[in-house]
């Protein structure tokens, strides 16, 4: 049975390390991203900005890439106090991320809009 090379056996614990700082690095960034829209979109009051008789119901979402960077999306509706009617329009959306935007800027990430077809649905963000 042939022994490995010697650099070979250097490298290996060498990129386990790596590995293993790329993740960190990457749970730190989601932890810290899903913290700052969690704050934000709490402090919305559900009534701001919105129609008589509706209130604002905010979703947002926080997955890592495979790029070593982590995704927000946001879902806006706007849902009647009186009757089973909610509205959601791509602006409310775009808005709101837009706001996280500047928001995750002022932090210190940099922040990429993501688009599908012609509109923006997404930011990837980058420590």
């Amino acid at each position: 049975m042939p022994s490995p090379r010697p650099s070979a056996l250097l490298r290996a614990p060498r990129a386990g390390a790596q590995l293993a700082a790329l993740l960190w690095k990457r749970r730190r960034l989601r932890q810290d991203v899903e913290t700052i829209v969690a704050g934000y979109v709490a402090g919305l009051h559900p009534r701001e900005n919105v129609a008589e008789g509706f209130s604002a119901h905010r979703r947002w979402s926080v997955f890592p890439t495979g790029r070593g960077s982590v995704m927000v999306t946001v879902s806006v509706a706007h849902i009647s106090a009186t009757s089973t009617e909610s509205v959601a329009r791509l602006d409310w959306e775009y808005g709101l991320l837009q706001e996280l935007r500047v928001l995750l800027e002022q932090h210190g990430h940099r922040v990429v809009e993501v688009f599908t077809d012609w509109r923006v649905t997404a930011l990837d963000v980058h420590s």
